[in-house]
């Protein structure tokens, strides 16, 4: 892996790279999040529970939170046209 390409998007000095790399000192947790933002995986996560002899799963699949998404989008809708109702109510008056 060309971990050059990390240095700057988690802060993390060439020599302190060559550290982690050779074993001496580990991977600062506190960085965890960033790191998996810049591989764009949970490569670490999942690294952790194996060790651990666990799985990483999911706490919703893609279709769950796309109906998640969906119905609080129909709920917003549904609030705005309850306004656009009370409103011309209100004006019909």
């Amino acid at each position: 892996m060309r971990v050059f390409c990390l240095y700057n998007p988690l802060e993390i000095e060439k020599a302190q790279w060559s550290r982690i790399m050779s074993g001496d000192m580990n991977f600062p947790t506190e960085k965890y999040h960033a790191f998996n933002d810049c591989v764009g995986n949970l490569i670490l996560l999942r690294y952790d529970a194996l060790q651990e002899g666990q799985g990483v799963v999911p706490l919703e699949s893609e279709l769950q939170k796309e109906n998640r998404l969906l119905k609080n989008e129909l709920t917003r809708k549904e609030e705005e046209m309850e306004v656009i109702k009370n409103f011309l109510k209100e004006t019909a008056k």
